[in-house]
C-alpha cells in the first residue's frame, strides 16, 4: 500500500512538472508582448553632467517593470553600446505588441535633425558631433513597425551640450525638432519643439517631466492621450509655465499602460460635451433630437444639457483670456511642379507623412530620398492620380520667391497606379498608397454589430465588451466618434458603409475624454439637472429643457461660478 501511494505522488509530481514546462513558454511570451528600452546618461566626459538623468531612467524602468514590461535598462553608455543593445532589443521585439523607448540625457538638433548624446561624445566639431551622437531618426526607424505600437519618451534638452564654436550660426538651435514617424508611433517630448527642459525643481529627485510620467503611468484606464494632458498640466505647474511637454501621434488604436476594466455602462465624456457645445445651435439640436430618437432617456438628455452649459461657460472664459496678436500673412508660395520622376527610385525611403500637407506648400526636410516632395492640388477625377513636386539637386539651395519661381517651374508628371513604372514610384513613396479601397461584404446584423463595435474600440471610442448587442452604450460610442470627426449624422445605427469607414481609419479618433477648456479653467463640477416642473392647468411649462440651450439664468450662474473658481489666467 505504501508503495502504491508513493507511485501516485510521483506521477502527480511528474504531471505537474510537465504542465509547468508547458506553461512557461506562454508566460514568457506574455512578458515579451510589451518591451521597454530605457536609457539614462548623466556622467558625461566632455559636456556638463546631469544630476537626475540616471535616477529618472532607473525610476522609469522600475515603474514599467511593475506594469508588466520586460525592461532593458542602460545607464551612462558610450556611442557603440546603444546600437549593440538595440540589435538585441529589436530582435526580441519582433513579436511584441508594443515597445517603449525612454531617453533621459543630453540631446541637440542640428539642421533640423535630432541627436541623443552618449557619455563619451566630445562634440568638438560639427562632423564629430554627428558621427558620435545617436540619430533619433535612426532609432525611431528601427523601433517602429506597422505590426506594433511604438512609444518614444524624450526627457532631454535640459541644456544645449554643443560648444558655441560648434553651434555656430544657423547650424543648430535650442531644443529638439519635430520628427517624422510612421504609422503606429507616439512621440512625447519633455518640452515643445525648440524649447529647453528643466533638469529638476525644488523638492523632487526627478525631472518635472519624468516625475509627472511616474505620477500618472499606472492610472487604470487612462489612455496615453489623456495621460499626456495630465503630464502637461503637472509640468506647467511645476515649472511656472516655463516648460510645456509636447507630443505627436500616429497610433492606429488607443494605448493604455494599464488597460481599463470592462465597463457595463458607457457615458459621453467631457470632450464630447465640449464638442457639442461648439456646434451651431441648429446642428446641436439635430444631434440632441437624434439622441432622443435613439433611446437616450430624459435623465441622460437633461445631464447632457447641463454638461453642455458647463462646457459653454468654460469655452467663453478661455476665449476671453486669449490675447489675439495681429499676424501679417505672407502670400502663399506657388507650387513647383514635378521634376524628372525617374530620380525617385523604389529603394528610396519616402514616408507618406512627407507628402501629407496642405496643397501648395513646399517643405525642405531631411533628405529621406533623392528629392524633397510636396503635394499639389488633387485631381477631381475618379482615378485619383498623385501629383508630385520637387526641387532637384541644382536648385535645392535656391530660395523660392517671386524672382526665382518662374525659372524653377518645370514640367510635371501625373503618376497613375495602372502601370509598373508609376506603381514602383508610388510604392517607394508609401506602399499604403497602393492599397485597394476597403470593400465590406454583406454580413448578418449581429456580426455587423460586433464588427462595428470592434472598430470603434480600436479607434478609442468604445469601452464596453464587444458582444454584438447594439444598445445605448454602442450608440454613445458612435456619438463620440461622430463628434470627434465633426459629423452630424442622421442615424446612430451600424451600417456596412460605417464599418468600411471605420476600417479605413488609420489613427486613433477618440483620443481624449477630458475637455481642453475644463483643463484650462479647472471647472469640472457637474451641474445638477434642472428640477422638472409639475404640469398644472395654469402652468403649461413642463421641464424647461425645450430647445437646445439651458435657461439663461442658469447659464449666467454657471459662468459666474466658473469665473470665481478660476481667477485670472
Amino acid at each position: 500500500m505504501r508503495i502504491r501511494v508513493e507511485g501516485f505522488a510521483q506521477r502527480i509530481a511528474r504531471l505537474f512538472a510537465v504542465l509547468l514546462c508547458a506553461c512557461l513558454p506562454q508566460i514568457a511570451a506574455a512578458q515579451d508582448d510589451r518591451l521597454a528600452l530605457i536609457v539614462g546618461n548623466g556622467s558625461y566626459e566632455a559636456v556638463s553632467d546631469l544630476t537626475n538623468a540616471v535616477g529618472d531612467a532607473t525610476a522609469m524602468a522600475a515603474a514599467l517593470t511593475d506594469l508588466g514590461f520586460k525592461v532593458t535598462l542602460l545607464t551612462d553608455r558610450s556611442g557603440p553600446e546603444l546600437w549593440t543593445e538595440m540589435d538585441t532589443f529589436i530582435a526580441a521585439a519582433e513579436s511584441a505588441e508594443s515597445v517603449v523607448f525612454y531617453y533621459s540625457g543630453h540631446a541637440f538638433q542640428m539642421s533640423g535633425v535630432n541627436y541623443l548624446v552618449p557619455v563619451t561624445a566630445r562634440l568638438e566639431s560639427r562632423e564629430s558631433a554627428i558621427s558620435e551622437a545617436w540619430s533619433l531618426d535612426a532609432i525611431i526607424a528601427r523601433l517602429q513597425s506597422r505590426s506594433r505600437q511604438t512609444l518614444i519618451f524624450l526627457d532631454a534638452c535640459r541644456t544645449d551640450p554643443l560648444p558655441s564654436a560648434v553651434r555656430g550660426s544657423g547650424v543648430a538651435s535650442d531644443g529638439l525638432a519635430r520628427v517624422q514617424t510612421g504609422v503606429g508611433t507616439f512621440v512625447a517630448f519633455a518640452t515643445e519643439p525648440g524649447g529647453v527642459a528643466v533638469d529638476s525643481v525644488a523638492g523632487s529627485t526627478n525631472s518635472p517631466f519624468t516625475a509627472a510620467l511616474l505620477e500618472h503611468l499606472a492610472e487604470v484606464g487612462t489612455s496615453i492621450s489623456d495621460m499626456m494632458i495630465e503630464v502637461r498640466n503637472d509640468v506647467e505647474v511645476a515649472t511656472l509655465r516655463k516648460q510645456v511637454p509636447w507630443d505627436q501621434s500616429s497610433l492606429r488604436e488607443q494605448f493604455y499602460f494599464v488597460p481599463p476594466a470592462q465597463v457595463s455602462k458607457q457615458e459621453l465624456s467631457e470632450a464630447d460635451y465640449e464638442l457639442l457645445a461648439q456646434l451651431s445651435p441648429e446642428d446641436r439640436k439635430t444631434f440632441m433630437d437624434l439622441l432622443a430618437q435613439s433611446g437616450f432617456d430624459q435623465d441622460s438628455l437633461a445631464k447632457a444639457e447641463s454638461e453642455i452649459a458647463v462646457a459653454e461657460a468654460n469655452l467663453e472664459i478661455v476665449a476671453q483670456t486669449v490675447v489675439i496678436s495681429a499676424v501679417v500673412e505672407e502670400p502663399p508660395v506657388p507650387v513647383v511642379q514635378v521634376l524628372e520622376t525617374p530620380e525617385i527610385k523604389p529603394e528610396d525611403e519616402i514616408s507618406l507623412q512627407d507628402l501629407v500637407m496642405a496643397p501648395g506648400t513646399v517643405t525642405i526636410g531631411p533628405a529621406t530620398g533623392t528629392q524633397d516632395v510636396v503635394v499639389a492640388e488633387a485631381e477631381p477625377d475618379a482615378a485619383a492620380p498623385i501629383r508630385l513636386a520637387a526641387l532637384d539637386w541644382d536648385t535645392r539651395d535656391i530660395s523660392i520667391n517671386e524672382v526665382t519661381i518662374e525659372r524653377l517651374r518645370l514640367e510635371g508628371k501625373v503618376l497613375m497606379p495602372d502601370n509598373e513604372t508609376d506603381r514602383a514610384i508610388i510604392a517607394a513613396i508609401d506602399p499604403a498608397l497602393l492599397e485597394e479601397e476597403t470593400v465590406v461584404a454583406a454580413m448578418p446584423p449581429g456580426e455587423l454589430n460586433k464588427s462595428v463595435q470592434a472598430e470603434l474600440k480600436r479607434v478609442g471610442c468604445y469601452q464596453m465588451g464587444v458582444d454584438g448587442d447594439w444598445g445605448k452604450g454602442s450608440r454613445t460610442a458612435l456619438t463620440s466618434y461622430y463628434l470627434a470627426k465633426k459629423i452630424v449624422p442622421n442615424t446612430l445605427e451600424p451600417t456596412e458603409a460605417l464599418y468600411g469607414t471605420l476600417k479605413a481609419e488609420k489613427n486613433v479618433v477618440c483620443k481624449v475624454r477630458v475637455a481642453s477648456s475644463a483643463v484650462k479653467t479647472g471647472v469640472r463640477a457637474k451641474v445638477k439637472a434642472p428640477e422638472p416642473v409639475v404640469k398644472t392647468k395654469s402652468n403649461k411649462v413642463t421641464t424647461g429643457l425645450k430647445g437646445n440651450r439651458p435657461p439663461e439664468t442658469q447659464k449666467q450662474k454657471i459662468k459666474k461660478s466658473a469665473i470665481g473658481m478660476t481667477g485670472s489666467f
